[in-house]
């Protein structure tokens, strides 16, 4: 890459630095070369877009597992035990997919975003279910670091699919 080259930050391809758009994927240059002369690269409108569809997802998703358990086993009602399994599953699945999908639709610069939104999310949500538990134990930390790792993957997934399928 030569000086009047640059690499765009959404779909890795080298475009020329004058341009106003990226040749391949249309990408808006001029905010991308404000965004790289930036020290520290994150958008706090994707951080609070990741925290809204992670939560969107996961509240969403926590539902469906609910009502396909009720209608799989074809009892009215689920024991309060069984319950908190069943919702944990879909809201696992919804953290998946919530920072799947906002790692897929934000502009690319990098996963920081959908990471952070996650993290936030994640944490707060654990700081209410500690405070209602009222008990702290290392299961706590344990819970939360296998949380993140579904974010993460969740997060990279999404990446990795934008990247292919804009390369198409």
């Amino acid at each position: 890459m030569n000086d009047k080259n640059f690499k765009c930050m959404k779909c890795d391809s080298v475009v020329n630095i004058d341009g106003r758009f990226c040749s391949y994927c249309g990408s808006d240059l001029l905010i991308q070369k404000k965004l790289s002369s930036k020290k520290l690269k994150i958008s706090f409108r994707w951080i609070i877009f990741s925290i809204i569809s992670i939560f969107i997802f996961e509240y969403i998703f926590a539902t469906i597992a609910g009502q396909l358990f009720i209608l799989i086993t074809g009892n009215s009602t689920i024991e309060f035990e069984t319950s908190i399994v069943v919702s944990s599953i879909g809201s696992l699945t919804g953290i998946y997919f919530g920072t799947l999908y906002s790692a897929y639709m934000s502009t690319g610069f990098s996963i920081k975003e959908p990471v952070i939104g996650a993290s936030i999310e994640i944490l707060t949500s654990q700081l209410i279910l500690f405070l209602m538990a009222g008990t702290f134990s290392y299961l706590f930390i344990v819970r939360i670091i296998i949380i993140m790792t579904i974010a993460f993957a969740g997060a990279k997934t999404g990446d990795i699919l934008r990247k292919k399928i804009l390369k198409m």
